[in-house]
């Protein structure tokens, strides 16, 4: 690029004017009672307006011209709407009538097959009125950006300014429609500045895809191709007749009216009415809940932290967990219609909370993060880790007063801004009205460390893990046919794990949390108890199975092998979520310290054993202290 000026790249702000051809036939389609059902939109769908399509271009339908969006297409733009729901079957609407009623295939001066040019029956103010709508239905139809004025509106706009002298070439409109810096209502007079300085350096610009807009222009009567020595490409200015319709504020009224449609405030001057920070509500602040597992952390957040009208978003860090999975990262799209790759900032879900809560201050938001430190949480985090800083008083910036709550600093990330702010230079800051709650284990060794400036943004909360605030069902549950309740097995176990400090790495974190277990996991499946004449559940289930090998099941047997199978999954849960995790886990190292390891020399024997005995005699795994510990009425 002349004058090592920016290189721009391609942009959002792609435009889908040479599809109006096709627009043009499929809604022939729809007026003849074409159905359009095709679910999946591949080979069924109008094969009557392809057939057209093609005939008029001189050639065939190529696969690679299919819309597979055409419906929802049509349908976004108000082109056609429902007659029948349940059998899809659509009519044109009146917009679409009038689209239909207003343009008729011409012969193109290049020599091209027919292209769509407005009639000439309709009056000057009809013609700029029908024009505008369509125009700008069809280049809302994919993405709702609201507050972003369109290209061929800003393209009005520059050929309304006195330096622009009423035209533009091709060049210099590139330089705009391929740039990804210029996309917002309140960056305009960047805009023209910029195409001002491309002016009068002489820069020049390829012209793109894009620019097929200027010259669709010409057809529909709005611009005429001018000679203008200054680039031998051409240049486009208003039509003569077109130009004396045209003004911005009429413009701006068409802009105002689909905006409104589309639940986006602006004010004369283009700019977004931002929410009022005195409404806000101030309750937000960052948590992290701690504590050993189970010790009741997710069940203190739904409980205190989760009030009726709040909205809540969950999610989990895990190691293949980054940044771009949190914020948000620049991903292909490709538009439905003219099928041109575009790159887009696609959000993550803390970017779109971030979003809702600042568009709506008056409700309470809280975006929760289970297990934050399974994840790299600063580098997740990246430049939003500045924004968990919270004020603690009023602040006044730029002239906006934040409540106490909001972020003390704000940073500039551009795609951030853009999709919350809808101003890329607008500082992103975390509203006083958005919580951040994080959960983690006291001190689990196989996961990342949070560091200090990480840990001291936060408000930390020990979830101590007692039976105070437990429900006494839960407490109080038998496990299985014991006659140990589940406090009583917790407080034992637990006393053991403490007293082994010494020997055993992080050894408060291995205790039982108080929610280790459901209530389910320790109710007992009486199905279990033999039957008949047998003496022992395994002496009725070894039985049971030769039957089924043999094949000689009767249907009540059948039943009962299936109660017995049933009955021995559900009594294994215990044992193989908690005795398990103290085999495998909390005693790795140790296992000497509570189980009978002189008879127990491994996790299937010691399964095995707690499984095939009952009552009091599943707990002969743990060496005798324990088991008077367990039942201390008993010498």
């Amino acid at each position: 690029m002349a004058g090592g000026t920016k290189e721009f790249n391609k942009t959002i702000l792609q435009t889908s004017f040479t599809s109006l051809e096709y627009i043009y036939y499929l809604l022939n389609v729809v007026k003849e009672n074409q159905p359009m059902t095709s679910a999946d939109g591949k080979d069924t769908i109008f094969p009557v307006a392809r057939a057209r399509i093609a005939q008029e271009r001189g050639g065939e339908w190529s696969e690679d011209k299919r819309d597979t969006h055409a419906e929802l297409t049509l349908r976004e733009m108000k082109f056609i709407r429902y007659k029948d729901e349940e059998e899809t079957i659509f009519e044109v609407s009146d917009i679409g009538t009038e689209f239909l009623n207003a343009f008729t295939l011409v012969e193109t001066p290049e020599g091209e097959k027919v292209k769509l040019s407005l009639k000439d029956n309709l009056s000057l103010d009809e013609k700029n009125q029908l024009l505008l709508d369509i125009l700008i239905r069809i280049n809302v139809k994919q993405e709702k950006y609201g507050r972003n004025l369109r290209p061929y509106l800003i393209l009005f706009k520059l050929l309304s300014e006195p330096k622009f002298e009423g035209y533009i070439s091709k060049s210099q409109w590139s330089c705009f429609i391929n740039s990804s810096s210029y996309l917002l209502d309140t960056q305009y007079e960047e805009i023209r500045d910029r195409l001002i300085e491309v002016r009068e350096k002489g820069e020049e610009h390829p012209p793109k895809k894009s620019d097929r807009i200027l010259t669709r222009l010409v057809l529909w009567n709005v611009l005429d191709k001018v000679d203008i020595p200054y680039e031998d490409e051409g240049c486009f200015a208003f039509n003569e007749e077109f130009a004396k319709a045209v003004e911005i504020n009429m413009l701006q009224g068409h802009v105002d009216s689909l905006l409104n449609e589309e639940e986006c405030e602006i004010n004369k001057d283009e700019k977004i009415v931002l929410p009022e920070e005195s409404t806000r509500n101030r309750n937000g602040e960052n948590v992290l809940l701690y504590g050993v597992p189970g010790s009741g952390k997710s069940w203190t957040i739904e409980h205190e932290y989760c009030k009726a009208d709040t909205v809540v978003e969950r999610l989990v860090f895990h190691p293949d967990y980054t940044n771009a999975d949190f914020v948000g990262q620049i991903l292909p799209v490709v538009d439905p219609i003219d099928k041109q790759v575009t790159y887009e900032f696609t959000a993550g879900p803390f970017t779109n909370i971030l979003e809702d809560a600042y568009w709506n201050p008056q409700t309470s938001y809280v975006l929760i993060i289970e297990e934050i430190n399974r994840g790299n949480a600063p580098a997740i985090f990246g430049d939003v880790f500045q924004l968990l800083d919270r004020s603690f008083e009023e602040k006044t910036v730029d002239g906006i007063t934040y409540p106490v709550g909001t972020s003390e600093y704000g940073i500039t990330n551009e795609n951030i801004a853009k999709k919350v702010y809808k101003n890329g230079r607008h500082k992103v800051r975390i509203p006083s009205n958005l919580s951040i709650l994080g959960t983690m284990n006291t001190s689990d060794q196989n996961v990342f460390t949070l560091d200090t400036a990480f840990q001291r943004r936060w408000n930390m909360r020990l979830i101590e893990n007692n039976f105070d605030n437990v429900r006494g069902t839960l407490a109080s549950a038998e496990i299985l046919d014991t006659k140990v309740s589940w406090q009583r097995f917790c407080d034992t176990v637990n006393t053991i794990i403490i007293g082994n400090r010494a020997k055993m790495a992080s050894a408060e974190d291995k205790r039982l949390g108080v929610y280790f277990v459901h209530e389910q996991d320790l109710e007992f499946d009486d199905r279990i108890l033999p039957t008949g004449d047998f003496m022992t559940t395994y002496d009725e289930l070894n039985d049971l199975v030769r039957h089924e090998m043999l094949g000689t099941l009767d249907d009540e047997k059948k039943n009962r092998l299936s109660e017995l199978r049933a009955a021995m999954q559900h009594n294994r849960k215990f044992p193989e979520k908690v005795i398990k995790y103290l085999w495998d886990d909390a005693f790795k190292f140790n296992p000497e310290a509570i189980f009978d390891t002189e008879n127990m020399d491994s996790l299937e024997r010691v399964i095995k054993t707690f499984v095939n005995n009952k009552g009091e005699n599943r707990f002969r795994i743990f060496k005798q202290s324990v088991r008077d510990a367990l039942y201390p009425s008993q010498p």
